[in-house]
């Protein structure tokens, strides 16, 4: 049985009934359906695929569907069918076409076999069709081993490719990524530029950079423009080999924010940390003085950095109390906290 599990950007849930548009939308696509086992898409919402979704619903243990958190929508689903052996499974996987190429299957696949691992599965088999390259590419990246082709198969595009992976084994992140967010002056950038110092292969990115205009405008426009800049930029950190972690800091006030972001960035092999730096009015106000004097920011600056402060409390982030710690020590207490999550899972 199959147990319902978080992602950065995914629940895996079980089916419902209410996942029929949803499903629909999927199974309709001629290439999905031609990819997946080259049947016939569903045409119409009759009688005979809602039976389907009924079925579905049922066969629930087995079945995962993948939720876009950002948006309630499901996008995706997993499924594990018995194999030779009882410590040994074969897995599939669908993803909606126009959430193609975010990362999803990726996510959503690592969970699975982390958790098949832990319950004792020792192997797991995986097969798609020659032509579906895209496929065969995800199950090499994970580990996936292909297995020799059947002697009394013909080769062409819709003969089946068989893969293995050989388990218990916890399949690493390539990437890290950091989210440090907290109101003006609290200390984010420095922290997160003494973060960097400590990681190797460390990118660092701070979202002020993304819309740096002379004179600054706050419109409709222009924050979409920020989001835009600072997803294209995290994508290509995210996607570089030369990089393994990345390091992102900006005031992040608002849940949206983080949602938006992360439902827009390819996170497949990525485990990310998201950290509010918080700290008591006290000292912030210190610290936005210190910054003043020295010509670094404007007067106007303090009201509202104070007002946002409570905002953070109802993220979903960890609070960082910085109120006494020194820029390196609240590094060191970020790289703690992804560190310590490494050792739980």
């Amino acid at each position: 049985m199959l147990t319902p599990m978080e992602t950065p950007r995914l629940l895996l849930r079980r089916p419902r009934l209410s996942d029929a548009d949803d499903l629909f939308s999927i199974l309709s696509d001629a290439e999905t359906c031609r990819m997946d086992g080259n049947y016939p898409p569903y045409s119409q919402k009759d009688e005979a695929f809602y039976a389907d979704v009924r079925a579905l619903a049922d066969d629930g243990d087995n079945r995962l569907f993948l939720e876009e958190r950002s948006t309630g929508r499901m996008v995706g689903l997993l499924h594990v069918m018995p194999a030779d052996g009882p410590d040994a499974c074969e897995i599939g996987f669908v993803v909606a076409p126009d959430a193609r190429r975010r990362g999803y299957a990726l996510e959503s696949l690592r969970a699975l076999l982390n958790q098949l691992s832990d319950s004792g599965m020792k192997r797991v088999l995986a097969t798609c069709y020659r032509a579906n390259g895209a496929s065969a590419a995800l199950l090499l990246r994970l580990g996936f081993a292909p297995l020799p082709d059947d002697p009394g198969e013909t080769a062409d595009a819709f003969s089946q490719r068989a893969f293995s992976l050989s388990l218990p084994q916890k399949l690493p992140c390539r990437k890290r990524l950091f989210l440090i967010g907290g109101p003006m002056g609290v200390g984010k950038t420095t922290a997160a530029k003494q973060l960097q110092a400590l990681l190797e292969r460390c990118a660092f990115l701070d979202g002020d950079w993304c819309w740096d205009l002379h004179p600054f405008r706050v419109t409709e426009e222009t924050k979409a423009m920020v989001m835009d800049n600072i997803v294209h930029l995290l994508s290509g950190f995210l996607r570089c080999s030369e990089v393994d972690h990345v390091v992102f800091c900006w005031v992040m006030h608002e849940q949206a924010i983080l949602d938006t972001l992360l439902s827009h960035l390819p996170l497949g092999d990525t485990d990310v940390t998201a950290v509010s730096l918080v700290c008591s009015p006290e000292a912030l106000k210190a610290r936005i003085d210190r910054d003043v004097q020295a010509g670094l920011r404007a007067p106007d600056v303090l009201a509202r950095s104070l007002d946002r402060l409570p905002l953070y409390d109802v993220l979903a982030t960890v609070k960082l109390d910085t109120t006494v710690l020194t820029p390196r020590q609240t590094a060191q207490a970020i790289l703690a906290l992804a560190t310590e999550k490494d050792k739980e899972e």
